[in-house]
């Protein structure tokens, strides 16, 4: 199979987006969401639940402050981190991807691809830490015959994708 090669630029505002998407995907911030909810319940319930009333209002606001938090960091690394903002040119083969970038130059094997997420307009490729990721807009495929390509190595090689 011939490799599927691509060119992109991640604009600040996708960086950003993915970086939401990324933390709303986090069981922990659902589970403190729930968590804080019944502490609530159970302060109006109990007639001593002052205690559990601060701790509800400490988990909203903290619930509350990660995305504008998420937003002012990614903003941040977008201006700082180099590799984020440039362009890069990525290549899909049976062997794995390679990426390549004015200060980047990075090939992994498919094994080192933990999970690749298709959205609405653009496909997010997660490391295998799943803390680092690589996202591109569908429309940098030039045909359907390239996007073809690229699901079916995605489908063949990685084990957690949502096509």
């Amino acid at each position: 199979m011939e490799p599927v090669i691509i060119n992109s630029k991640l604009e600040q505002k996708r960086y950003r987006n993915v970086n939401l998407y990324v933390l709303l995907q986090r069981k922990i911030l659902w589970f403190m969401l729930v968590l804080a909810f019944v502490m609530l319940l159970l302060s109006f319930i109990m007639s001593e639940g002052s205690t559990l009333a601060y701790l509800a209002i400490f988990y909203f606001v903290y619930l509350l402050a990660m995305p504008f938090l998420v937003i002012v960091k990614s903003k941040n690394y977008y201006k700082k981190i180099a590799h984020i903002s440039e362009p890069k040119t990525y290549e899909f083969s049976e062997t794995g991807v390679k990426i390549t970038g004015e200060t980047i130059k990075v090939e992994l094997a498919w094994s080192n691809i933990n999970k690749v997420v298709k959205r609405k307009d653009d496909y997010i490729l997660f490391n295998s830490n799943s803390r680092s990721f690589f996202t591109f807009q569908q429309q940098v495929f030039k045909s359907d015959e390239k996007i073809v390509a690229f699901e079916s190595l995605i489908k063949q090689y990685v084990k957690k994708n949502n096509f």
